[in-house]
């Protein structure tokens, strides 16, 4: 971690996260399956943005999950990760996944008022083992959006451990299936805990995964009900502990290992599952010298009110500007 390279970066879009803070590049791509776009930028102290599927192609990424991943740019400003998503963004004839639709204008979204939308603050699930350093950090970027005429509300989302259930069964198994013939076939090529991980996902039966797909209409449109029927954007922590060093998850196939990286992954996994657009952007520092940050939690193909609001709290904040030491 650039910060502090005793700590890690997080998640498997790391190396983009690390040397965009590093200065190292102006932006860098990430794969998000269930956080890996935002973990690095709350980890290192970068802007990602998760777009919703279908929103940029993922043709000639390795996959891990093809009902889950995302492709999309981890910056150091949202007026970059603006930049960047308008070149990412719309149709490919080699993904036919991709939206045929052209995508708007990410750059003139910035310029939007932020005035009158409503945030909502959730009532549970996202606060429930948090920090006090990162419910501070959470309050404080609260109270900045006040400032800048936005209507801070309470919202009451369903009850997400489910969600993140469904989130592990339908990404073991999509994983395991893209994996199945290497860990046969070359096993000493994966590390002791991706292996581990990976062939977890052989032991799902196909009923868990058909029904593990089966939900996440029903659980969209449950989540949707009760959150933006209330608020136009959902506000929460990307990671609800500080930054954990790299001996603190180096601890091989136990479950201890999994415990820590169930931990990392709690309040992604579900935004992912439910295929909605989520934006991290830095709120500052914790006790422990270590950036951490917001997700901005959007309606599906609503990006452009998640980058007025990030761009509107950059404009009155200074935390992107701050640099590792180098």
């Amino acid at each position: 971690n650039p910060w502090n390279p005793a700590h890690i970066t997080g998640g498997s879009s790391s190396g983009s996260g690390a040397s965009t803070a590093a200065g190292c590049v102006y932006g860098a791509l990430g794969s998000d399956t269930g956080g890996s776009i935002r973990l690095p930028a709350s980890f290192c102290g970068t802007v990602g943005i998760m777009a919703t599927p279908g929103r940029v192609s993922r043709a000639g990424a390795m996959p891990l999950s093809h009902s889950l991943d995302r492709v999309g740019p981890l910056t150091r400003t949202v007026e970059d990760a603006a930049q960047l998503l308008a070149v990412l963004a719309g149709a490919d004839a080699d993904d036919p996944t991709c939206e045929t639709q052209a995508p708007p204008d990410f750059v003139a979204a910035l310029k939007q008022s932020v005035k009158g939308l409503r945030i909502g603050r959730p009532a549970r699930y996202f606060y429930d083992n948090a920090d006090a350093g990162i419910i501070e950090r959470m309050d404080a970027s609260l109270e900045v959006f006040r400032r800048l005429g936005a209507v801070i509300v309470d919202v009451d989302p369903p009850d997400l451990t489910a969600v993140g259930a469904a989130w592990s069964i339908v990404a073991g198994s999509e994983a395991a299936a893209v994996h199945s013939n290497w860990l046969r076939e070359r096993p000493q090529d994966y590390s002791e805990q991706l292996r581990t991980r990976l062939a977890q996902g052989l032991a799902i039966p196909a009923a868990a995964y058909v029904n593990a797909l089966r939900l996440r209409g029903p659980a969209l449109g449950a989540f949707c009900d009760a959150v933006f029927s209330k608020c136009d954007v959902l506000h929460a922590p990307v990671v609800d502990f500080a930054t954990p060093t790299i001996a603190e998850t180096e601890v091989g196939d136990s479950p201890e290992m999994m415990a820590i990286l169930g931990r990392i992954t709690r309040l992604t996994r579900p935004i992912s599952y439910l295929g909605l657009p989520a934006l991290a952007v830095p709120v500052g520092f914790l006790p422990n010298g270590l950036p951490t940050a917001m997700q901005l939690i959007g309606r599906p193909f609503d990006e452009t009110t998640l980058f007025a609001l990030g761009h509107a709290y950059q404009g009155a904040t200074d935390w992107h500007q701050r640099e590792p030491a180098r």
